[in-house]
């Protein structure tokens, strides 16, 4: 009866510490995303590795961290309204899924806002930074940029799902 005692008592102790660090992955996320919808591409920065790769199935090489931070820094320079989310975030480990990540963009000539979505496989090291991200897109930002189509917003999400816009 002692053996089995400390077999619950090891099993819960090990689930706990995993759901607090699972927990840790997940703030990050969040907290991640509210800088860069904030604008501070610099402190946004700060959640990346400094060796951090990433992989974009529409780019034929990785790309680094600095390329991404330039990349986020015209975005929001071209768009400072636009802001990005995650509906749901799935960890285990140190990897994080992310279901349904939108970035919510400003049509520069309409002033339509409009939705695009993609999902990121994501690695986080030890430090709670991000090491890798795959990412894959939806597509529809190049023709909504063009001006050449213009969707609407979806409806409200889901019950259970992160609701849009971030509700601080």
């Amino acid at each position: 009866s002692a053996i089995v005692c400390l077999v619950v008592v090891t099993f819960t102790a090990c689930t706990s510490k995993e759901q607090k660090h699972e927990e840790k992955l997940i703030a990050t996320v969040h907290e991640s995303s509210k800088i860069f919808s904030k604008g501070d591409i610099e402190q946004y920065a700060t959640h990346y590795a400094d060796d951090f790769i990433w992989d974009r199935a529409s780019s034929p090489e990785p790309l680094s961290r600095s390329d991404l931070m330039a990349i986020l820094q015209n975005v929001k320079e071209g768009d400072p309204t636009v802001f990005h989310f995650q509906e749901r975030v799935l960890v285990g480990g140190n990897f994080a899924f992310f279901d349904k990540c939108s970035f919510i963009w400003e049509n520069p000539v309409t002033k339509t806002k409009y939705r695009t979505f993609h999902s990121d496989i994501i690695e986080f090291d030890d430090d709670l930074k991000i090491k890798v991200m795959t990412s894959f897109s939806d597509g529809a930002s190049n023709p909504v940029a063009l001006n050449q189509w213009e969707p609407t917003l979806p409806p409200p999400p889901l019950p259970g799902r992160r609701p849009w816009p971030p509700v601080e």
